[in-house]
């Protein structure tokens, strides 16, 4: 295995928290190596890219939160899509709820993983004045 058995315990967690999501897609599943660890694939066209190997249970939510989000993107607005900064604010609100329900729902470093959501939204969605 590629990190202590507590980074499994809380990847874990956030598989099982997500886990419904998970099920559900269609264009990706989350598998387990326990020569790896947890992997991303595409499922309908594997070999358009390359499989995502999430070491940290930081990287596999964030990897998870950003799937989410690309839904709710993908399902809401017409192509050609909008940069994100430019996603109209009543999907980024959207985009924000359905993250933040999942989140909230890790039971274990909640705080931890809700300032990582927030930080991964406000990066991605909002405008930065220095830019």
């Amino acid at each position: 295995m590629i990190y202590t058995i507590e980074a499994k315990q809380e990847m874990d967690r956030i598989i099982g928290v997500f886990a419904d999501y998970i099920q559900k897609q269609s264009y990706f599943d989350i598998l387990y190596s326990e020569k790896v660890g947890y992997i991303r694939v595409l499922a309908e066209r594997p070999e358009a890219e390359a499989p995502m190997v999430m070491d940290t249970p930081d990287l596999l939510l964030e990897t998870l939160i950003g799937d989410v989000a690309d839904d709710v993107i993908y399902e809401k607005l017409p192509v050609p899509l909008p940069e994100d900064e430019d996603v109209p604010e009543e999907i980024k609100a959207e985009i924000y709820r359905q993250i933040m329900e999942l989140v909230n729902r890790i039971e274990e470093a909640q705080t931890h993983y809700v300032h990582l959501a927030i930080n991964y939204y406000q990066n991605r969605f909002e405008k930065r004045a220095d830019n």
